[in-house]
């Protein structure tokens, strides 16, 4: 958040992870109820959609990386002294509205009809920090994925 707002960080969070509604049919509309709703909050669709930009997105990325590490538990009481970092990289696809088909189109036969889309991850155990997470077409494999962006 870079100045003082009505529509506070939570609220845009919230109203976009976790509607009621299938997230390819929500409207600006819906979602400035949302937010009325469940924080009485006032929002004009034109003040929601400039929160849609480049901030937003790299905002719900960090949230997502934060939740996930508080998910996982890390040893201390491993000896990883031999070692700069101990990193696990993988992925999971999930599906998307059909709309995103172009930018994010379905492998064969699997997701047919509707788009699919990748989480690239390696998160350093040894750190307990993320070395990458990006969402990219599901396509790319995980190993291709791996060896252009880990030593």
């Amino acid at each position: 958040m870079k100045r003082a707002s009505k529509l506070a960080p939570e609220h845009f969070l919230e109203c976009r992870m976790f509607a009621k509604e299938e997230h390819g049919q929500l409207s600006l509309q819906d979602s400035c109820n949302d937010i009325l709703l469940h924080n009485g909050v006032r929002v004009s669709k034109v003040a929601l959609h400039k929160r849609f930009n480049d901030n937003s997105v790299d905002f719900v990325r960090k949230v997502l990386a934060r939740q996930m590490l508080a998910k996982m538990e890390f040893s201390t009481q491993r000896d990883w002294s031999g070692f700069s970092a101990v990193i696990i990289s993988d992925s999971c696809k999930f599906q998307l509205p059909k709309g995103l088909s172009e930018a994010y189109p379905p492998i064969g036969r699997f997701a047919a009809g509707s788009s699919l889309m990748n989480m690239q991850y390696a998160l350093d155990l040894k750190s307990g920090s993320w070395r990458t997470l990006e969402f990219r077409q599901a396509r790319e494999n995980d190993q291709g994925y791996s060896g252009m962006h880990l030593n």
